[in-house]
């Protein structure tokens, strides 16, 4: 959305104008990125919000707040999740030691952000960490109630999270080693994209049919559940050589049209 303010200029006019153009974020942000129950807002709420968004229920969100109660030595991997329909903003804040730097890649947008030179007695020791912010293309350190700019740490990039929206809801499947089985509920576009089993999220790695699809996990036994198919953002964190970081998290709101 764009505010304009309204100038007529008529045949022969000469001169200078000056036109004043406002531009406003063009998209619908949520403020939750989850609900504690699909009833708690009542039935007529609970329908719509089913129906229009991919929103889940809190305890099947998997986490944005990284643990890091052991920093972070090693390439890291971790889903997020948007249950909009539009690219969400990411503010990612960091801390601890990066080594020769590090990349953050999302393999949904294949975006990479890379951060430099951020060591744990810029940050960790102080309680500072270093926040990339892609909708406004900041980036500065945070100690929770003073902000410095701090573009030298930022190598490149930044990163957006996919929507999800819309999803499929209330599959009954049963599983057995790698396949999962349904009344003819599978399509090929649930290829790639994650079903959750016994509280885990599991990709779904190749569609056999609309009664079977292979996923990335075996398990010992078999079992039946009531399962959502839902678009994951598959996240990387890699060093270049060593990291040890003390605080990863991702901050971000739903988007919509």
């Amino acid at each position: 959305m764009t505010e304009f303010n309204h100038l007529d200029i008529y045949y022969g006019n000469s001169g200078m104008a000056t036109i004043q153009l406002t531009a406003f974020y063009p998209f619908a942000r949520m403020s939750n990125k989850d609900v504690w129950n699909y009833n708690a807002y009542g039935n007529e709420y609970r329908d719509k919000l089913m129906s229009t968004t991919g929103v889940l229920l809190e305890g099947q969100m998997p986490p944005h707040l990284i643990d890091t109660t052991t920093p972070i030595a090693g390439t890291k991997t971790v889903l997020l999740y948007n249950c909009g329909e539009e690219l969400a903003d990411v503010k990612i804040g960091i801390a601890g030691d990066v080594g020769a730097g590090i990349s953050i890649y999302n393999d949904a947008t294949r975006q990479t952000c890379s951060i430099i030179g951020l060591t744990q007695s810029l940050s960790t020791v102080h309680n500072k960490w270093l926040e990339l912010d892609s909708q406004s293309g900041k980036v500065f350190f945070n100690n929770g109630q003073e902000q410095s700019m701090s573009f030298m740490y930022h190598d490149r990039g930044f990163i957006q999270l996919k929507g999800s929206n819309p999803i499929w809801r209330d599959i009954e499947i049963s599983y057995n080693g790698n396949e999962i089985q349904s009344n003819n509920q599978f399509t090929e576009e649930m290829e790639g994209q994650y079903i959750r089993i016994q509280d885990q999220w599991r990709k779904i790695t190749s569609f056999i049919s609309p009664a079977s699809m292979l996923i990335d996990h075996t398990y010992s036994a078999p079992g039946s559940e009531v399962s959502d198919v839902v678009f994951m953002n598959y996240i990387t964190i890699t060093p270049q050589t060593t990291m040890a970081l003390t605080k990863l998290d991702f901050l971000y709101e739903p988007t919509f049209k």
